[in-house]
């Protein structure tokens, strides 16, 4: 009813799509094996055309100032996040305005105590336009959270500047059901 398309996830991913493609450095902490699942077997999957590949690497030399290793982008692990899919469609379609979000099953090596688990469900959106603002974001957290979350009165609904590594700008919403 919003007009967005849905991405669907894998829960298994190379750390290309889930680290590299964001430039996300191979030695950052996120990628160790205290933060992340690595698959046992089979260990490698696919990189996409050679092309991209060439583009990602080169970036991340640019930015980074080492040599990425193709090895470690083939390494296939269990979603950390879902942002990978974003970027992987804002690739493959480029027909603005876009609306995309997705839902999909996450994990990562939490410490377990009541609020947090090694795996949760991540939901994501992304709305690609040039001529989108702040405003157009809020205005689109506002309607989701009337329109799915069953929020009754938008004077319940705030909003939160927040960091989101992959994300600028970035919010927060927070709501109050009427059934609480």
């Amino acid at each position: 009813a919003m007009g967005f398309k849905e991405m669907r996830p894998s829960a298994v991913e190379t750390e290309f799509w889930n680290f590299d493609a964001l430039i996300t450095p191979q030695s950052h902490p996120t990628r160790s094996e205290g933060d992340t699942y690595y698959l046992r077997s089979p260990k490698q999957g696919n990189l996409p055309d050679k092309e991209l590949v060439e583009k990602v690497k080169q970036k991340h030399k640019e930015s980074w100032k080492y040599d990425w290793q193709e090895s470690k982008a083939k390494r296939l692990i269990l979603n950390s996040h879902t942002t990978w899919l974003s970027a992987k469609h804002l690739l493959k379609d480029k027909n603005y305005p876009l609306r995309y979000f997705s839902i999909g099953r996450i994990f990562r090596r939490d410490v377990l105590d009541a609020t947090h688990l090694p795996e949760f469900n991540h939901m994501e959106g992304i709305v690609a336009d040039e001529s989108l603002t702040l405003r157009d974001l809020l205005g689109v957290l506002e309607s989701f959270a009337v329109e799915i979350g069953g929020i009754k009165n938008p004077k319940d609904i705030k909003f939160k500047a927040a960091y989101f590594p992959y994300t600028e700008p970035s919010v927060e919403l927070f709501a109050k059901h009427p059934a609480v």
